[in-house]
């Protein structure tokens, strides 16, 4: 192979290798899901979006009719996972789409949860959840013990699936290490829950269909009602910031102001259904190989260039 030939093969790789780089993943990103309800008699349209940390649209990773995605979470390979019904789809971090995990067509799966492990908890919106392993294999169908689970999340001791139950103020638990049912927590939240967000101090943020925001203790006991008004979603790379549906659009939310320092930004793709931010889970990290090849393509270029002028 002669030196020129090595110059374009290197231009060719970097600039292949670039585009997939500048389209991965990196920490920060936010990831939306939505759902834009045209005509709830013929269609609606469903989009998973990724943006800037500033709220710039970097790239739509799909867009589907008759669809509805709603939580959004990171395995700890860094595999994007999307809850879309009876499927889970899956993105590899450079925003190209996996073989979706499957569930029987009677269970709607609503929300994840990974514990460190890569053990998936996919709860449905009729009181179930779902284990799959890792490897993506389903492990079993649980109940909740409850008619209905609008949102649930993996507590920060790895074990504790908190839940909303059918019961306005009620937070269901299951031990999903022991597999057994746990005390509910009665709060004083007088509307029905929407969403609910481990934090990583072990409290939980509460947010009801009033768009009130109550950060909870472990007890049951209200730790703090905010005046801002909004749906709490997704974990930041701060545990001192949370990402929430302020109505306007997407906003990070300072969870000791109570105040909005980021946003919000409008999407423009519909009601919002989920949010996830990259690197926001310590054991999310995505792999930077795009970036890597992107970077090495252009050494070897450069090099090669080097020695023709030698």
């Amino acid at each position: 192979m002669t030196r020129r030939t090595i110059v374009l093969v290197s231009i060719v790789l970097f600039l292949w290798s670039a585009a997939d780089a500048i389209a991965a993943f990196h920490a920060g990103d936010i990831i939306v899901s939505s759902i834009d309800i045209g005509d709830p008699l013929i269609f609606w349209k469903s989009s998973i979006r990724q943006y800037g940390p500033d709220g710039t649209l970097i790239q739509e990773l799909y867009n589907m009719d008759f669809a509805s995605p709603t939580d959004l979470k990171f395995s700890p390979s860094g595999i994007l996972h999307v809850a879309g019904g009876s499927v889970v789809y899956r993105f590899a971090s450079d925003g190209s789409m996996l073989t979706p995990l499957t569930a029987p067509p009677t269970r709607i799966m609503k929300t994840l949860a990974f514990d460190h492990s890569g053990n998936l908890f996919a709860t449905s919106g009729d009181g179930y959840f779902l284990k799959f392993n890792s490897q993506g294999s389903q492990q079993g169908v649980t109940s909740l013990g409850t008619s209905s689970s609008q949102w649930a999340d993996l507590g920060n001791d790895q074990c504790t699936l908190y839940h909303f139950t059918n019961s306005i103020g009620q937070i269901g638990r299951f031990n999903v290490c022991s597999n057994t049912m746990l005390t509910p927590l009665q709060t004083p939240l007088t509307g029905s829950g929407v969403t609910l967000v481990a934090l990583s101090d072990g409290t939980l943020l509460a947010s009801t269909v009033q768009r009130g925001m109550y950060r909870i203790q472990q007890d049951g006991t209200v730790l703090r009602h905010y005046a801002t008004s909004g749906i709490a979603y997704a974990r930041d790379l701060s545990p001192n910031f949370i990402w929430i549906n302020s109505g306007p659009g997407i906003a990070k939310f300072d969870l000791q102001n109570d105040a909005i320092v980021v946003g919000p930004f409008d999407p423009g793709t519909g009601g919002i259904s989920g949010i996830v931010i990259v690197g926001a889970d310590p054991q999310a990290i995505p792999s930077l190989s795009p970036l890597f090849l992107a970077l090495l393509a252009l050494a070897v270029a450069i090099s090669a260039i080097l020695r023709l002028r030698s």
